[in-house]
């Protein structure tokens, strides 16, 4: 928090004049610092305001311990669909716990768990799982439809945060799953509520 008061802002004016000043003379807001991930600053000095992104991390303590799950899906055509919601995938890892340092993300979960059980994964864009391979079975997004994919719940509730931007703390459950069609699964695709995912 000091570090960010100690920044040095320069505000250009519209008559082509210019100053530098302490970010401490400005007022922040939009920051929690008890939340680790990226937030969004607000930082208002006089009539001006200056919007940029802040990657909160907790001091390291040590490990925090999560459960963690994987549910997959079979290959196939048109047909029933496979859903989380729909309570018709299958189990490809049960539940269990995993230690893991503080500040980890939900892809430091996952790389830590498929190195453990041997399990490959495709992650181009560093923050979206493109494609899963366990025990010789490969599915992708689009595998199974234009609508099929990965996905993750973080406490029964579908994450609008990659795996490289969802932090975990202590006690949190990830429950990795394919779908056939993700916007039958949550309030994404707007048919069912979160707390009825959690339901299930």
């Amino acid at each position: 928090y000091s570090k960010l008061y100690n920044y040095d802002i320069t505000v250009r004016y519209s008559d082509g004049t210019s100053e530098t000043i302490k970010a401490s003379k400005g007022e922040f807001s939009g920051l929690d610092f008890t939340k680790p991930g990226y937030q969004i600053a607000t930082l208002l000095y006089k009539n001006y305001e200056l919007s940029f992104g802040v990657n909160i991390i907790k001091p390291v303590t040590g490990s925090i311990t999560v459960k963690f799950s994987l549910l997959g899906d079979t290959i196939h055509d048109s047909g029933e669909e496979h859903t989380l919601v729909g309570g018709n995938l299958q189990e490809w890892l049960k539940e269990e716990e995993v230690e893991v340092p503080d500040n980890s993300t939900v892809l430091n979960l996952i790389e830590r768990v498929f190195a453990q059980k041997d399990i490959s994964f495709k992650n181009p864009a560093g923050n979206y799982i493109t494609e899963i391979t366990k025990d010789g079975v490969t599915l992708a997004e689009f595998t199974n439809g234009a609508n099929s994919g990965w996905m993750y719940t973080l406490n029964g509730e579908h994450s609008d945060l990659g795996v490289a931007e969802q932090y975990l703390e202590d006690g949190d459950v990830i429950v990795f799953h394919y779908t056939d069609d993700y916007t039958k699964e949550s309030a994404i695709g707007g048919e069912i509520t979160a707390e009825e995912v959690m339901e299930l």
